[in-house]
């Protein structure tokens, strides 16, 4: 990541209104059309990856999504990752950032592998670098 200036960006006045905030985010509301994602669900791939994968490929598009508050400084990530709260088999909940992948296969890998550590470990997942999208779904039982 790299630090920027934030008056030479599109967030300027974001960043002035949420310096002192303990999460700062940016929140993002889209309608959209599943059915798609549901027959590719069909054919064995979770549905929550699918949604997932499809939520970071839309927030590449996007400037904004790259943009993370760190110490009071705005910083520009290279990637982006999303963050899925897994609840583990010990019932504690527990976060797993998976990064983005240039295509659907490689993150469903990722994805896979990532929260399975998480649901036996007990422990959430990082990623060093990146910002990263959170997500409100819960998944919990086996992963």
């Amino acid at each position: 990541m790299i630090e920027v200036n934030p008056k030479n960006t599109k967030r300027a006045q974001c960043f002035e209104y949420f310096i002192d905030a303990p999460m700062p985010m940016l929140t993002a509301f889209k309608k959209i059309d599943v059915k798609s994602a549901v027959r590719l669900s069909k054919k064995g791939y979770r549905l929550n990856a699918i949604l997932c994968y499809a939520v970071l490929k839309a927030a590449e598009k996007v400037d904004e999504f790259y943009f993370v508050l760190k110490d009071k400084k705005l910083f520009r990530a290279d990637t982006l990752n999303v963050s899925v709260v897994v609840r583990a088999k010990t019932g504690e909940f527990l976060s797993c950032e998976i990064p983005c992948a240039k295509d659907f296969e490689t993150f469903y890998r990722d994805y896979d592998r990532l929260m399975n550590e998480v649901y036996e470990s007990g422990t959430s997942h990082e990623e060093k670098d990146g910002a990263t999208i959170g997500t409100s779904a819960v998944l919990t039982g086996s992963i």
